[in-house]
Order: C-alpha cells, then sequence, then structure tokens
C-alpha cells in the first residue's frame, strides 16, 4: 500500500509497506521531499528484511554484498534539476 500527501506548497510525504505472503516479510519506506526551483532534498527511511533472511530451496540465496536497501536504514539525497 502506497500513500503520497502533499505537504504545503513545496514538501510532499510519502509512505510505502508491502507485505511478502509466501514468506511473511514485512517492508516499509517513508519519504520526505522538499522541491526547490533548481534542487530538491530527500530523506528516506526503510525497514526491510535483513539480507540473511532470503532464502532459495534452504539456502542463503546469492545476493550482491553491495545490494542497498536491506535492515534498517537512512539516506539522504540532494538532486540537482537543470
Amino acid at each position: 500500500m502506497m500513500i503520497s500527501i502533499p505537504w504545503g506548497m513545496f514538501d510532499s510525504v510519502m509512505g510505502l509497506v508491502s507485505y511478502d505472503w509466501k514468506n511473511e516479510r514485512l517492508s516499509n519506506f517513508l519519504m520526505w521531499q522538499r522541491t526547490y526551483d533548481n534542487f530538491s532534498l530527500h530523506t528516506i527511511l526503510y525497514a526491510n528484511p535483513r539480507r540473511e533472511d532470503y532464502f532459495i530451496d534452504g539456502f542463503p540465496a546469492p545476493l550482491p554484498e553491495s545490494l542497498m536497501g536491506f535492515g534498517r536504514g537512512i539516506q539522504f539525497m540532494i538532486v540537482f534539476n537543470h
């Protein structure tokens, strides 16, 4: 389920919740965005299953170590719009 709400003229908030029925795992994502003329600021919070929670036929799934988005975290972005 996703919801996106404008918060005034320059801000917006978006939330996303998904549920994996087969593996009974919940993933959450929350983003705040502020937009200016030439750039925008983004703050992202996420809480997803850990990398160790993914299995294929009883064995750990071969996932790259550099893949982001597993576990819990926070991310900040500045996006330049030209």
